[in-house]
């Protein structure tokens, strides 16, 4: 990787990271009852997960606020959560009231997580934020999957939306 292509993923891991350390604090809130994320995404996310997960461990890579994470624990589960920003990690852990176990990482980068460890993977809106070499994420995200796993559900898109009203609203943009 040359030390341009370093540098712009390096500002585009902050960049992303920093705006969604500014929506953490509203993100439930704005998303949960949303026409999207709360009638549309989550439901079909939601659709595609097979059952029972009674006793399985499940990573929600990209967790956010935590919606699937508490879906994923009502549903019996026991959950990881990951996320590049501390502050969603922070309300996913609050949302789930110290259940599951939440930590901040870089999904394009290597998971603090043991090989083999998680027998299901939900990704969801989220591997767009990822460089171009997403097969290369992948594979690293997949190394956590065990053998006997059941299943890896990833619903991703891109959207052209900024989220900037939302934070101008909430009065937690950067002006």
């Amino acid at each position: 990787m040359s030390d341009q292509h370093r540098a712009d993923r390096d500002e585009h891991v902050r960049s992303t990271r920093d705006a969604y350390d500014r929506l953490a604090p509203v993100w439930s809130k704005a998303t949960d009852e949303g026409p999207f994320n709360g009638f549309l995404e989550r439901p079909a996310l939601r659709s595609l997960v097979p059952r029972p997960l009674t006793g399985m461990t499940i990573l929600d890579a990209g967790c956010g606020s935590g919606a699937q994470c508490e879906w994923l624990l009502g549903e019996g589960a026991d959950v990881v959560g990951v996320d590049l920003s501390p502050g969603m990690v922070e309300q996913a852990d609050r949302r789930c009231h110290g259940h599951g176990r939440f930590l901040v990482a870089d999904l394009s980068e290597p998971l603090p997580l043991e090989p083999s460890s998680i027998h299901g993977i939900t990704c969801s809106l989220a591997l767009h934020y990822l460089g171009p070499d997403r097969a290369g994420n992948l594979l690293e995200i997949v190394s956590v999957f065990r053998e006997d796993g059941t299943e890896i559900v990833i619903h991703t898109m891109r959207m052209r939306r900024t989220y900037e009203p939302l934070l101008r609203e909430t009065g937690n943009a950067n002006d």
